[in-house]
């Protein structure tokens, strides 16, 4: 694949967005103007009070909702960022890995591109070298229920930059040769991915947490059973429509991305996927709910605890985020105090939350070795059973909730934070600057109900724990820890 599109350097500190004036808004109201906050500023409480995030957005004539930033003068590259608000959980059964392959292809899909002002179609060796030539970089992201293409360009080529985005997006233009390699650099992915105990412990974790859902199913099928080639593009044909998606572009010249916008083409229109169903919390997986993996020889070691988390832009999630925050991640969390800076036994714990629109998960996670798995989930048992017991800190969530917060209205200056809240909220069908209630409801939560919220929903009925661990630690003592221990899906 080609390098990575979107960096944290040369993304930093947002000015404001610029479209052109004769666009047409996509809510149908005046766009929003800049509130004059400067660097230094206390800007969490102005933040808060801005109607939305500091985006113009606007329609191109063939329908695709666009939002166009300027950043600070010093920074001298354009990011575009493309959105396609469906993923693998919109493939039929006969379409099982279309999403992901598609997304793989636009990495080296051939394209047309705009060459001495005439349009060319270049195989994927000469886009490739077209591409270096000019420094454009691409990189996809394929989800659940959203496809990311991001492309990172000098400011002379953001026009050609975006132009490249719908072509590769919307005119895909793919042949056997391209997605034979494309399919066979994704196997070896595959291979590399779940041979890791931390994929190995996701993929049973979501087994158990979505039941026979399609999100229990992984993102690809083995690769004896890749789609063909005219199954994937038939699919995302209907995934990459124009009218569905969302361009995101930080540039200082926003004409030249607006005209490149508006010069975007499609193929003949198509039903979009179905959106899978909702998922039943009410009934829950009669399943075990602490799991063992026997791992590969060599596995890392690696912990796992996930639950069910609520809708995205509520209180409850945004309480969950701190608590979480409270927990794992930072040094002076809970558990990587007790885990890393009094035990040595592992480098970090990760606490993380995802949504996506059939369902949202919450997850704390570790890697260690072998020799210390049982004396790592003794640990994580006794945090967890104070969280039942006693709840999250109220002071520890404040202080956390916070400090969460505030770089949610530090991010009106940085175009990355921008970019991911403003796709995140739109693949998940919110409004525009829906995204900016999270730091509100951070802020303006009272501590001890929120703490209160987060300890039902990180409470153990709801908790699936999965242990990842190579045959030889599996001794009595850690199968005693465990409801089962089951072979590697």
């Amino acid at each position: 694949m080609r390098p990575r599109a979107l960096g944290c350097c040369g993304l930093v500190c947002l000015a404001l967005a610029c479209v052109r004036q004769d666009a047409t808004p996509v809510d149908g109201r005046p766009q929003a103007q800049a509130h004059p906050v400067r660097v230094g500023e206390n800007v969490l409480p102005a933040a808060l009070a801005w109607p939305g995030p500091m985006l113009h957005h606007a329609r191109t004539a063939h329908g695709m909702a666009v939002a166009v930033h300027v950043p600070p003068e010093e920074d001298h590259h354009a990011a575009v960022v493309l959105v396609l608000p469906y993923g693998f959980s919109h493939e039929p059964q006969d379409a099982w890995g279309a999403a992901s392959l598609g997304a793989a292809m636009l990495d080296r899909g051939a394209g047309l591109v705009t060459v001495a002002g005439r349009q060319q179609r270049l195989d994927p060796d000469a886009l490739t070298s077209w591409m270096q030539q000019r420094g454009i970089t691409i990189q996809t992201h394929p989800g659940p229920d959203h496809v990311l293409l991001e492309l990172e360009a000098p400011e002379e080529f953001v026009e050609a930059a975006v132009q490249l985005a719908c072509a590769l997006t919307f005119e895909p233009q793919w042949d056997e040769d391209a997605y034979e390699d494309a399919a066979l650099d994704t196997a070896q992915h595959q291979a590399e991915m779940y041979a890791s105990g931390a994929a190995l412990a996701q993929q049973v974790a979501h087994m158990v947490l979505f039941n026979g859902h399609v999100l229990a199913r992984p993102m690809l099928p083995p690769p004896q059973e890749y789609p063909p080639l005219d199954t994937v593009l038939a699919f995302w044909k209907r995934l990459a429509r124009p009218e569905h998606a969302l361009l995101l572009v930080s540039t200082h010249a926003p004409q030249a991305a607006l005209q490149g916008a508006q010069r975007c083409r499609a193929t003949a229109p198509a039903t979009p996927p179905r959106d899978p169903p909702r998922l039943d919390h009410a009934t829950p997986n009669p399943a075990p709910r602490r799991l063992g993996v026997v791992g590969p020889p060599g596995t890392t070691a690696h912990v796992l605890v996930t639950g069910h988390a609520p809708p995205a832009g509520t209180m409850d999630l945004a309480a969950l985020a701190a608590a979480l925050e409270t927990l794992g991640n930072g040094f002076s969390s809970v558990l990587v105090q007790r885990l890393r800076t009094q035990l040595g036994l592992v480098y970090g714990v990760e606490a993380t939350w995802q949504h996506a629109r059939a369902a949202g998960v919450w997850t704390i996670s570790t890697s260690t070795g072998a020799q210390h798995v049982r004396r790592v989930l003794d640990v994580v048992d006794e945090v967890l059973a104070g969280v039942d017991r006693d709840g999250v800190d109220p002071a520890h969530w404040a202080r956390m909730a916070r400090a969460t917060a505030l770089p949610f209205a530090q991010g009106a200056e940085d175009p990355l934070s921008l970019l991911a809240m403003e796709a995140d909220h739109f693949r998940l069908g919110r409004p525009p600057g829906h995204g900016w209630r999270f730091p509100r409801l951070l802020w303006e939560a009272q501590p001890q109900q929120a703490a209160r919220v987060a300890q039902a929903i990180l409470s153990a009925p709801g908790r699936v724990l999965v242990v990842v661990a190579p045959a030889t630690a599996w001794d009595s003592a850690l199968r005693a820890s465990v409801d089962a221990v089951v072979p590697p899906p």
